[in-house]
């Protein structure tokens, strides 16, 4: 793991805030690998890491079922206690409690880590939501970090700042979503038939559907248009965008935001693996500090 030289607290999390490695690296935080089952393998272990997103996206296009799985404590422990080098302070940042227990899982092992070094500065921080969304989160934390602040002020900071940001999302495929029970079978049949593309937002840490547009393009210029809606315009000076094996809809998505914002930093990234079992190829998602 790499630690910059300014650092006063170490900043984690896991592999559902889709932070590209080169973000990885230059921040020095260190990621809990979440796995997924596909083909009676596990995935995202030592024995058979994380596939690339090129052959993840393809084998699921080809009609490949995968499924997932929380990190249990005692993994979550072995992370914690890795990270938790010579006392230095330790800020963790997870997946929605509200998507999966990995919140949970870490909440314990940080009980038990505490439990082993009594002093030790251990704050779990619940994203409540995932992706980009997530990982801005992360990038709130290393912030204040390279500013020189206290864990304990970062981790009051991000428990303020985590419920406000905002997480739009639009699919191509619906039937990834009747699987997963966002939508009931019939929408899923009527939908595909007249191109319909439903709209999903965060509510309390859940993703929901929040509409239905007709079209590509129509859903993707929705995104924008919810953002500018939304968007804290004092204090937005960065947003994300993520996306399952959409290329270039993510990237107009990310142009439109910054022609219709001036905002030109962004975070840019695939799905992983685990979210992108649920949503399906074809999803982009948009990131951003609401009002």
């Amino acid at each position: 793991m790499t630690v910059l030289n300014n650092t006063v607290f170490t900043v984690t999390t896991d592999s559902c805030a889709d932070l590209p490695k080169d973000y990885l690296s230059e921040n020095g935080v260190a990621v809990a690998e979440l796995t997924y089952f596909a083909d009676d393998i596990e995935y995202g272990t030592e024995e058979n890491p994380t596939e690339p997103a090129e052959v993840f996206f393809a084998a699921l296009r080809e009609g490949r079922m995968t499924k997932t799985s929380q990190i249990n404590p005692d993994s979550a422990y072995d992370f914690l206690k890795k990270n938790y080098v010579d006392g230095t302070p330790l800020l963790h940042v997870t997946l929605s409690s509200g998507l999966s227990g990995t919140y949970n899982s870490f909440c314990i092992a940080a009980d038990m880590l505490k439990d082993e070094y009594p002093d030790a500065e251990i704050y779990i921080i619940d994203s409540f939501g995932g992706s980009l969304g997530q990982g801005l989160c992360v990038d709130i934390a290393c912030k204040l970090r390279n500013e020189g602040r206290p864990a304990a002020y970062a981790a009051e900071i991000l428990k303020e700042e985590a419920p406000k940001m905002r997480y739009l999302f639009t699919v191509d495929d619906l039937q990834h979503l009747y699987r997963g029970g966002r939508i009931t079978k019939m929408s899923a049949v009527f939908g595909g038939v007249l191109g319909i593309k439903p709209m999903l937002h965060a509510e309390e840490g859940r993703l929901v559907v929040s509409g239905k547009v007709r079209g590509r393009k129509a859903a993707l210029d929705r995104l924008v248009a919810t953002m500018i809606e939304q968007m804290d315009r004092k204090n937005t000076v960065k947003f994300a965008v993520s996306h399952c094996d959409s290329l270039a809809d993510a990237e107009y998505v990310a142009e439109q935001v910054t022609a219709a914002t001036g905002i030109t930093d962004c975070i840019f990234s695939h799905i992983s693996p685990v979210l992108a079992s649920h949503c399906g190829p074809g999803t982009v998602a948009l990131f951003f500090l609401g009002k």
